[in-house]
């Protein structure tokens, strides 16, 4: 796959279709934040916001995220990016986790460091 700011609108829009089915929340998001630059503030915004839609979508079907999900993986990801300290990165990190919080299957408490 070519680097997150190139994703088509129509790629992004078949990706949030496949959250019908929460399982494959797991491998896309692996793929996405391994695709993103964590220091390219607009790779950055784009994963969030397609992360977001994908949550969104799987509570829109009111499904839950599957106890398979990665979120140490996901975890450290977030943590990788909050550390960098980029004002406009940590903003949107802050806006997703706002976002998604609710959903993921974890208690909020024990997310944070």
């Amino acid at each position: 796959m070519a680097d997150v700011n190139m994703y088509s609108d129509s790629l992004k829009k078949a990706v949030v279709e496949f959250m019908a089915n929460p399982k494959m929340l797991t491998p896309v998001i692996q793929i996405i934040f391994k695709k993103t630059s964590a220091h390219n503030y607009f790779s950055v915004f784009k994963t969030m916001d397609m992360t977001a839609s994908w949550f969104a979508r799987i509570e829109q079907n009111e499904c839950a995220v599957s106890p398979c999900f990665p979120i140490e993986f996901f975890r450290t990801a977030v943590g990788i990016l909050i550390d960098l300290d980029h004002s406009c990165s940590t903003a949107k990190i802050i806006w997703l986790l706002y976002q998604i919080m609710h959903v993921l299957p974890v208690v909020e408490s024990d997310f944070f460091f």
